[in-house]
């Protein structure tokens, strides 16, 4: 096999990963319901709670989204009380996002909806099936961290667009 036909095949795999693992997060987070909060409503309330304050570049850096495309969706979490919104005291430009008391509920309750689905559907597999998939996940994540920066730093000059998809 040469070494074209070895990329493309990597890259199936990874569309197919990719697709997988998109349909499972669907699976364990439910339906998108009207005034809750969806997969990256989540990330984003999360990474308020670690963080505690983000300026949008901080949180388009993160997601890799284009300001614009993430501002229409942090004006709406801003709208919904999930986070408030700021000018920064040391740059009256900047505006600083923040997670509000109704954010942290947001993440429980997506969190234990996430849980009670997870255990209800998302590993219905064969008792060997389960155990190879959790420890194929956990070296995944393990291997995408140790190389995040330099993740990271390719998209930062090679920023999605959504709307380009």
């Amino acid at each position: 096999m040469n070494k074209r036909s070895d990329e493309s095949l990597h890259l199936s795999y990874l569309m197919e990963l990719s697709g997988f693992f998109h349909r499972l997060i669907r699976l364990v987070s439910g339906p998108t319901r009207e005034g809750k909060i969806n997969g990256l409503r989540y990330y984003i309330l999360k990474m308020l709670e670690q963080k505690g304050k983000l300026n949008l570049t901080e949180i388009s850096d993160a997601l890799i989204f284009k300001k614009n495309t993430l501002s229409q969706l942090l004006d709406r979490m801003v709208n919904d009380q999930l986070i408030d919104r700021y000018a920064d005291t040391g740059d009256r430009r900047k505006i600083i996002l923040s997670l509000t008391p109704k954010g942290e509920e947001a993440i429980k309750e997506f969190e234990k909806i996430c849980v009670a689905n997870y255990k209800k559907y998302a590993l219905n597999m064969p008792g060997n099936d389960k155990k190879e998939f959790i420890d194929a996940v956990e070296v995944l994540v393990r291997i995408l961290n140790k190389n995040r920066e330099e993740i990271d730093s390719y998209f930062a000059k090679h920023p999605l667009n959504p709307e380009d998809m």
